[in-house]
């Protein structure tokens, strides 16, 4: 009777009152505590690192998301919820988590056996236990003070920290904080960047035949900042930071002639980076057209999202267009249709539409073949252009999506979907990079995320969506992230479109009509001419130009 009469008083309460107190009874239930921010400190071979990531702890046991750690320490962090796996590399150290069978297995074929709790799923982040990556990677992990309150986090390149970053200082000076550099082999270039406590610096670049400088205005070396840092990678032999004349002095030692690509970055995480690049080209031009004693131009701190590119870097007549799959690869297969034959004559009807108006159209491929991602990328880069397509049918296990979306490169998910969209498109990419033996999938995360403007794939793909939808009528499902690896090495302002569901019965039937097909070309040439035009588009050639 009791019993029944506190069940009835319960039930009277309104929704909100029972709500709270429901949350309250399973937060107590619940033994996990997460949403802190804590320093992670980690020592690998011999120097230490210190990074900022999410934490979720329960008694002595402390877990950390590895999406936020590994990026940005130079290493890769991937989650397919689909194939309920974990992927992290480090160097050459390489673990798939299998989350159903709880046990890891390294790249040569050991099989580690996961305790409970000691990889756990919340809200798609994954959380690892510190002494699963101890046992894993051989790391030394501490876990330091708690941030007070989280903060947004800017992706860094994926390099690999030779010195450690320090944290930023309370002070009103602004230290050059910590310097670190990277070996891109695949791509010939050496990325030496200073990080900033504040703001970049003014500053300016001199070059001379085996060294380059920067001077940083109003800018002190932070401590430990200073000790000579050995590359020697057969294009760069050292870094040194020293004092001269009240500036603070990066000196570059070159162990070849390079061209070097200046580039700043503002935001959480300020920096300037140098890529030192191979190219035949370089002996003149650092011999030739910049003298050491040379009068100093002093340059204006540039944007935040601004990077400094050669000024004949983008074409601004050309556009490649990338048909998904094909070949050997089907991509979805539903409703009797398949993606690489309905997205292969799409991109065939845009180039046409495109060429009519006056654009230089490439295509990564024509017929039912299969490029390799490095055959993609040859065309992607090699024609230079203003706007990189790769055209996409979506799937999904509810019959009933439908719609377009277009996703921009990055390190981070973000938007409904994106981890599975992910997961599907990378799948035979991952096959490819993982057999050829070279390393390749490091691309996942390398630069090429860098070397574009965000500003202005992201414009792409607003206006992209916008003419599609109003020429089609299709749902907007909206513009999303991810670390999609066709477009990680696209040096431009790179798209994957999603045009439609083919797991839709209707919308498959829609997509592989000769008559809806025109009207999608006729959405996505809007969104090229629009984007054409655009003052984002605008602003990244300018900054490319200086």
């Amino acid at each position: 009777m009791i019993k029944k009469k506190a069940w009835l008083l319960f039930k009277k309460q309104p929704l909100w009152i029972v709500l709270f107190w429901l949350s309250l009874f399973f937060l107590l239930l619940n033994p996990w505590a997460w949403g802190a921010k804590v320093q992670l400190e980690i020592k690998i071979d011999g120097e230490t690192l210190l990074q900022e990531v999410s934490l979720l702890s329960r008694g002595t046991q402390s877990l950390v998301a590895v999406e936020e750690l590994f990026p940005e320490i130079g290493g890769i962090s991937y989650y397919s919820p689909i194939m309920k796996k974990v992927r992290l590399v480090y160097k050459d150290a390489s673990w798939t988590i299998a989350l159903d069978k709880g046990e890891a297995v390294s790249e040569s074929g050991e099989v580690l056996k996961l305790e409970p709790n000691q990889v756990v799923v919340v809200d798609h982040t994954v959380y690892v236990d510190t002494t699963l990556l101890e046992q894993f990677f051989g790391w030394q992990v501490g876990l330091q003070a708690q941030v007070e309150a989280p903060s947004s986090v800017t992706p860094s390149p994926p390099e690999v920290p030779k010195t450690s970053s320090l944290p930023q200082t309370a002070s009103s000076q602004n230290l050059l904080a910590g310097v670190r550099f990277y070996t891109h082999r695949d791509q010939g270039k050496t990325r030496v960047t200073l990080d900033f406590s504040k703001e970049p610096p003014l500053h300016e670049m001199r070059q001379a035949e085996s060294q380059v400088f920067l001077y940083l205005d109003n800018c002190a070396p932070g401590p430990g900042v200073g000790e000579l840092i050995r590359i020697e990678d057969g294009r760069v032999r050292d870094v040194r930071v020293y004092e001269e004349a009240g500036k603070t002095v990066v000196r570059v030692s070159l162990e070849r002639p390079v061209k070097v690509v200046k580039g700043v970055l503002g935001g959480n995480k300020p920096r300037i980076f140098l890529d030192l690049v191979d190219s035949v080209e370089a002996e003149t031009s650092v011999s030739e057209n910049i003298k050491p004693e040379a009068e100093p131009r002093v340059e204006e701190k540039a944007p935040a999202t601004e990077i400094l590119l050669p000024e004949d870097f983008v074409n601004l007549d050309v556009v490649v267009i990338d048909p998904g799959h094909g070949g050997k690869d089907p991509g979805c297969v539903q409703n009797g249709y398949r993606e690489k034959d309905i997205v292969l004559a799409i991109s065939l009807k845009l180039k046409k539409v495109l060429e009519e108006k006056g654009f230089q159209v490439y295509l990564t491929r024509d017929t039912d073949v299969y490029p390799t991602l490095s055959e993609r990328m040859q065309v992607a880069n090699t024609r230079r252009p203003f706007a990189f397509l790769s055209i996409h049918c979506n799937a999904a296990p509810v019959p009933s999506a439908r719609g377009v979306e277009i996703f921009v490169g990055d390190t981070y998910y973000r938007g409904e979907g994106a981890q599975e969209v992910a997961a599907r498109e990378n799948q035979i990419f991952q096959l490819e990079t993982n057999l050829d033996g070279n390393g390749k999938w490091d691309k996942m995360f390398s630069s090429g995320f860098y070397l574009k403007s965000r500003e202005a794939a992201a414009e792409l793909a607003r206006l992209l969506l916008g003419g599609i939808t109003r020429k089609t009528g299709q749902l907007d499902r909206g513009i999303k992230t991810a670390p999609l690896i066709v477009l990680s090495d696209v040096l431009f302002p790179a798209c994957l479109m999603e045009v439609g569901f083919l797991s839709n019965p209707a919308e498959a039937k829609n997509l592989a009509s000769p008559t809806f097909q025109d009207r999608l070309v006729q959405g996505i040439a809007e969104g090229i001419v629009a984007f054409r035009n655009s003052s984002k588009l605008k602003q990244y050639v300018s900054g490319n130009g200086q």
